[in-house]
C-alpha cells in the first residue's frame, strides 16, 4: 500500500477477503508554499464474491445435480448461470439458485454432447461487485459411459471506490497519506498512467 506521495492517487487496491475494508486518504494541498487545511477521502474497499462448481458426467435424459458454493464466505452471495455452449445437447437453460438443476438429453444418441454453463456470483452491492464467470462443463453422454472432463478457470476481479479533492486556486498540488482499516492485501499496483476518476456510492 501506498504510504503517501503528491498529485493523482493511482492505488490499485485488492481486498481478498470477505469483509469490506477502509482506505483513509488525508490529502492536504498546498500553492505557492502554503498549505491549505488537510481533508479525509475514505476509499470503501469491498470484496467479491468467488464460486465453487464441480463438474458432472451424466446420461441422457438425466437430471444435473451441480452444487454452487462461494468459497470466500462474502456474505449474501447469490449466483446466477448462462449456457456459453451447447453441443448435441437439449435442455439447457439459463437460471439462478444454488444448484443447476436442468433435465439434459443427448440429441446424437451416439456421440456425447456437452453443455457449459458460466456461473455468475453476485454480492448484495450489485451491480459493482459482481464477478466474472466460472465456466462450468457439463457431459451429456449417448451411450451410458461416463467420464471426466477437464474444470474451467475462475476468473475474479476487484473493485474500490475513490473520491478525491479539486481546487478553484490555479497551481494548487495535493499531498496524501493514507491510513488503512480492514484487510487490504499488501501487494498494490500503482498505475502512473491513468487518474482515478471520482466516484461517490
Amino acid at each position: 500500500m501506498s504510504p503517501g506521495g503528491s498529485g493523482t492517487i493511482n492505488d490499485t487496491p485488492v481486498n481478498s477477503t470477505n469483509t469490506t475494508a477502509v482506505i483513509i486518504y488525508n490529502i492536504t494541498p498546498s500553492v505557492a508554499g502554503c498549505q491549505g487545511v488537510a481533508v479525509n477521502y475514505v476509499v470503501t474497499v469491498r470484496p467479491v464474491p468467488d464460486v465453487a462448481a464441480s463438474d458432472q458426467t451424466i446420461c441422457s435424459a438425466e437430471t444435473t445435480n451441480i452444487p454452487i458454493t462461494n468459497p470466500n464466505g462474502v456474505t449474501g452471495t447469490t449466483y446466477a448461470w448462462t449456457v456459453t455452449s451447447i453441443d448435441k445437447v437439449s435442455g439447457a437453460n439459463f437460471g439462478s439458485g444454488n444448484v443447476i438443476s436442468q433435465q439434459l438429453t443427448n440429441t446424437d444418441g451416439v456421440v456425447d454432447g456437452t453443455v457449459t454453463y458460466e456461473i455468475i456470483p453476485s454480492a448484495k452491492w450489485l451491480p459493482r461487485c459482481a464477478n466474472h464467470g466460472y465456466g462450468h462443463r457439463e457431459t451429456e453422454t449417448g451411450n451410458n459411459e461416463c467420464g471426466d472432463v477437464p474444470r474451467s478457470t475462475n476468473l475474479q476481479w476487484r473493485v474500490a471506490e475513490l473520491s478525491y479533492p479539486t481546487s478553484t486556486i490555479p497551481g494548487t498540488t495535493f499531498d496524501w497519506t493514507t491510513t488503512l482499516t480492514g484487510p487490504i492485501d499488501a501487494l498494490l499496483s500503482r498505475r502512473s498512467d491513468q487518474a482515478v476518476s471520482p466516484t461517490r456510492l
